[in-house]
């Protein structure tokens, strides 16, 4: 009987040694096997990567609170087609692996999450805007069954009494979700990342935003660490515009920039003091008539912040170029052709790479204040947008 019992035990052990190896073996399997990513929803996670820094780092090391040299934004949608380009364009970028990119998107779609999983030559993060127009399809931020319709009279949508029919924009329209939602993503993206997330919050260098239809060139990290310095030597430079919409060639070896008191889209990349500037102008951004992000944070460098800021801009050879010509504002049937017709013409600027000369033009003089196209009037936005300021929305 005791015999019997000591080999049950015995096989016991056995069999639980047996499973604690086998676990032990998978996880060591998917640990090599599987890219460092990490997904987030409502739920904040950190990598513990420990990427090498590229070449010609000499001013743009991360500092030691600091694992990457600079944070890449990009603002997702569906246009996969564009993305997939972006994606390959930033695979070619010297020094990339020292960088940190984050993919925040406003649908989820499972295409597009196996376009990104597949990418290693960087950390990546992927994170969703969680007052998407997917999430919320018939209420707000969405379109619920009582908003006013866009071109109502005020007159009729008081009598009709649909939602916030005292407040049209300053054109006499009422919002449309799908261009408000563009800049409560790109604000709660702003907030998200750079206060929020634990890997980023100490980040001290620079903060890139880019969108899924741009496409960047292979000297990006390069030339941003040369005009990063030049930056530095001038107190009111708040960030780098690194594309340029005129596709002017700079000479052979020479990066020429101009400092300017104005906004760029088409690679806006900021310090950290800088986006605490942009917060404590939380107001002006949230309830200016305007839809569109950009234009909104043109409005509070000029009234809030009364020109205290001013930007770098690539005045030619720019390096994050803008491939999208199909999209919100723009209709193209050939979408396909469009974007390769404008990609065989930047490729052209490659010649001048990794440029040694880096001159400064100051162009600080009076630029108009933007007016505002409005789309953003609705208290609902307002609240909104002002409710994620200093707040962990994950």
């Amino acid at each position: 009987m005791f015999s019997y019992k000591l080999k049950t035990i015995m096989k016991f052990k056995f069999i639980v040694k047996f499973l604690f190896l086998l676990c032990l073996f998978t996880t060591v399997i998917l640990y090599f096997s599987e890219r460092k990513m990490v997904y987030l929803t409502s739920v904040a996670s950190t990598t513990t990567s420990t990427s090498e820094f590229g070449d010609n780092q000499e001013n743009f090391e991360a500092s030691e609170s600091s694992m990457y040299s600079v944070i890449i934004l990009v603002q997702v949608h569906d246009r996969i087609q564009y993305l997939r380009e972006l994606i390959y364009s930033l695979s070619k970028v010297s020094g990339i692996s020292s960088a940190l990119l984050v993919f925040s998107h406003d649908l989820i779609d499972e295409e597009i999450n196996n376009l990104i999983r597949n990418v290693t030559f960087c950390d990546v993060l992927q994170i969703y805007f969680p007052y998407s127009i997917q999430n919320f399809p018939d209420q707000f931020p969405g379109d619920d069954p009582n908003d006013c319709p866009r071109n109502i009279e005020k007159t009729e949508a008081i009598e009709k009494n649909c939602t916030s029919a005292q407040f049209p924009d300053k054109f006499n329209h009422y919002r449309e979700s799908r261009l408000c939602q563009i800049k409560h993503h790109w604000w709660w993206k702003a907030n998200y990342v750079i206060d929020s997330l634990e890997v980023t919050r100490n980040h001290t260098g620079l903060f890139l935003f880019l969108e899924e239809d741009f496409y960047v060139l292979p000297d990006l990290i390069y030339v941003m660490k040369k005009m990063d310095g030049a930056c530095r030597n001038h107190k009111d430079c708040g960030g780098l515009v690194m594309g340029y919409r005129e596709q002017a060639r700079c000479p052979a070896n020479e990066l020429r920039t101009v400092l300017q008191r104005r906004m760029g889209t088409i690679g806006f990349a900021i310090y950290r003091k800088t986006w605490e500037l942009f917060k404590n102008c939380s107001e002006n951004f949230c309830t200016f008539d305007e839809y569109n992000w950009d234009l909104s944070i043109f409005h509070v460098m000029k009234t809030c912040l009364k020109d205290q800021v001013t930007l770098l801009f690539s005045a030619c050879s720019p390096r994050v170029l803008h491939l999208g010509v199909c999209g919100v504002h723009k209709k193209t049937k050939n979408c396909e052709n469009s974007f390769n017709v404008l990609k065989k013409f930047y490729r052209e600027m490659v010649y001048n790479h990794n440029p040694e000369k880096i001159s400064v033009t100051e162009l600080v003089g009076l630029v108009r204040i933007p007016g505002g196209n409005g789309g953003w009037a609705d208290p609902r936005d307002h609240e909104l947008c002002m409710s994620m300021v200093n707040k962990d929305m994950g």
